[in-house]
């Protein structure tokens, strides 16, 4: 009997939820007319669903209701019912902002689903557990569990699951900052909702898809599609999702420059965020406005938006969000001339970067896609190979047979093998090649670079000088000629002045060969001084920061560092429409770490590093020198380059030319 009023109330609740003439406050009602008399396996079900509905509007009375569910269950000692609830309850957790609690229940959640092997229910907690590592700043965990829920919902198919799931991989793909892929799981997702006529998804993915346009810079399109999102939002009754699409219009008209709309977006987003208790878009949206209100220099009230972001940030453990709100205030603090402080936000801002940013985190996100697919055809030869099996026996094929498809198998795995053995080997010898290669390509550019520099000094001598010196010569022998004491006083002082003018052109010339600071007092006053000199062409503003530099460094260090700064800024100079640089030296006890930032046009990283120019070849060959870990970071269609070299501080004292 239970079993049929359970089975009743789902019919009931199916055509609920599909009936677009209900409104949400309908589907709620009818809910709560149901639990009134509903028997208690079924009310569990009930209490779960309201929680469901309420998440989107009031996540306190979701979390009662998710509570009730659970309390329940565990009454009835249903495993089932325990784990839906458990589910339930552990994603409230993750609405609040309360990570751990929330993946405590999440996993107890999954092993409830494991252990009856409900494969249906167990992709809903991988995906929402997947949602939590995403909202963490943890990626790769979040794509494992993504791929996980997304292959137990493809073989139970679950599609409206698949689609779901299938836009959360895309939104970590977008914050990887890989558009291609994120249209690419957006466009599967929608065409599964489309396919379902899910009103809800329809408007949830296009969406998203206007938000990827924020990242190849269509911002009139992205606003577009986000009022769209809103004002499908808005009809569904969702409006806990609106303030996303708010924050999506702010970035746009912030990036067109429309400095008042995007500051309105910003700040109805920000309070729509922390009327709903979510956490991390609140922090997102307020370091938004920090950096906005400092370009409009009200540095009180972006303090106050960077200091916010912080302390939401801290409070969940977002990492990312937390190093770009110390940067927000390390630059309002700078701006405001409280330079200490400013020092103390930079420094964290940088070992927080550090500790994220990992070489391999790229490579293991594109192995776990790998990894996926590749399971996925071996289910797929898994579920052939037993199908063959069993017609095998059906049709009573005889053992030799299979032997001999063993054998032939195993033969193609030992060629296979032999195969793989020899193009790892032809790899490996074009790697040393190529080594080889990038080897005398270096050594070549230090040749040129050496014989630029001696070219140029010796047209400077006989440019400058040569022609100098001709003049004193005939200036001192007409002197000796001259018996007017007046015309000679007069030729005496062009003389002197030809002697100053010589004395000028010297010390320019010994600057540019080897600065005079940089051999007697080191690097700061040789980098200070190199600034100075740019500024005086008014081109561009260079500020040099130095912290923690009290002793100096080899000799090869600082040649090989002052001369990469210079070739870097000249770059800057010439091609990045840059109006302000940032030059910082930071040493601690293991390293020192040289940062350039400008504000300048941003560039396609491959045409610098495949440039036949000598330039990046010298950056490179210098850093080598001095066992350097060199790293760019920009993009296209985004101002703002960030230029590092992390340099060990115990290396060879070896002396290198003056280059």
């Amino acid at each position: 009997m239970r079993r049929i009023l359970l089975i009743a109330f789902l019919f009931f609740f199916f055509l609920i939820k599909n009936d677009k003439a209900y409104a949400q406050q309908n589907v709620i009602d009818s809910l709560q007319h149901v639990l009134v008399s509903a028997p208690d396996s079924t009310a569990v079900l009930v209490l779960n669903e309201l929680s469901w509905n309420y998440k989107n509007s009031n996540i306190d009375s979701a979390l009662a209701y998710s509570q009730q569910a659970y309390l329940l269950a565990q009454k009835l000692g249903n495993k089932q019912l325990i784990a839906a609830s458990l589910n339930s309850n552990g994603d409230n957790y993750r609405v609040k902002g309360e990570y751990d609690t929330a993946l405590q229940i999440l996993n107890k959640s999954a092993e409830i689903y494991l252990s009856k092997n409900d494969s249906s229910e167990l992709s809903r907690v991988y995906n929402n557990i997947g949602i939590i590592y995403d909202e963490k700043g943890s990626y790769q965990e979040a794509l494992k569990f993504y791929f996980l829920g997304l292959r137990v919902a493809e073989s139970t198919s679950q599609m409206g699951l698949q689609a779901h799931i299938l836009g959360n991989i895309g939104i970590v793909y977008k914050k990887q900052k890989e558009p291609k892929k994120v249209l690419e799981y957006y466009q599967r997702s929608l065409e599964i909702y489309q396919k379902l006529d899910h009103e809800f998804g329809i408007t949830v993915t296009s969406g998203n898809i206007g938000s990827v346009m924020l990242q190849t810079g269509a911002y009139d399109e992205s606003i577009e599609n986000s009022l769209n999102a809103i004002a499908g939002y808005e009809k569904l009754g969702y409006l806990r999702y609106v303030p996303y699409s708010l924050g999506n219009i702010g970035i746009a008209y912030d990036s067109l420059g429309n400095m008042q709309e995007a500051k309105s977006y910003y700040t109805d987003a920000y309070n729509r965020h922390v009327s709903f208790d979510n956490k991390y878009e609140a922090a997102y949206n307020a370091k938004n406005l920090a950096f906005l209100l400092l370009k409009l220099k009200n540095y009180p009230k972006a303090s106050e938006y960077a200091l916010t972001a912080i302390n939401l940030a801290q409070e969940i453990d977002a990492k990312e969000m937390l190093k770009d709100a110390y940067n927000a205030n390390a630059q309002i603090e700078f701006a405001r001339g409280s330079y200490k402080s400013a020092y103390i936000f930079k420094e964290k801002y940088i070992d927080l970067q550090n500790e994220l940013f990992e070489e391999t985190k790229t490579k293991n996100i594109f192995e776990l896609q790998t990894q996926y697919e590749t399971e996925k055809k071996e289910n797929q030869i898994a579920t052939q190979k037993i199908a063959l099996d069993k017609q095998t026996a059906i049709n009573g094929r005889n053992l030799a047979i299979i032997v001999g498809l063993v054998i032939s198998l195993v033969l193609l795995v030992v060629i296979g093998m032999l195969l793989k053995n020899r193009m790892e080997k032809k790899q490996l010898l074009r790697l040393q090649q190529k080594d080889i290669e990038n080897k005398e390509l270096q050594l070549n550019a230090a040749i040129d670079s050496q014989e630029k520099e001696r070219s140029r000094f010796a047209t400077d001598l006989h440019d400058g000088f040569g022609q100098l010196i001709s003049i004193l010569k005939l200036n001192v022998e007409s002197i000796e000629k001259q018996n007017d004491l007046e015309k000679r006083s007069t030729i005496y002082d062009k003389s002197i002045s030809i002697l100053n003018e010589m004395y000028n052109e010297l010390k320019n010339i010994c600057f540019n060969l080897m600065p005079q600071s940089l051999v007697k007092f080191g690097l700061e006053p040789s980098l200070k001084e190199f600034a100075e000199k740019v500024n005086a062409s008014e081109k561009l503003i260079v500020e040099v920061l130095v912290f923690d530099l009290n002793e100096r460094l080899t000799e090869l260090q600082e040649i090989s560092i002052y001369r990469i700064v210079q070739e870097w800024v000249n770059n800057i100079m010439k091609y990045s429409d840059a109006q302000r640089v940032t030059i910082q030296l930071t040493k601690d006890e293991q390293e020192v770490t040289l940062t350039i930032e400008d504000d300048g046009m941003g560039f396609e990283l491959s045409k610098l590093t495949e440039s036949k120019g000598n330039g990046w070849k010298n950056i490179r060959s210098r850093t080598n020198l001095i066992h350097g870990d060199l790293e760019v970071d920009t993009s296209v269609n985004q101002r703002g380059t960030h230029f590092s070299i992390n340099i060990p501080i115990v290396v060879n004292k070896e002396k290198i030319p003056v280059m």
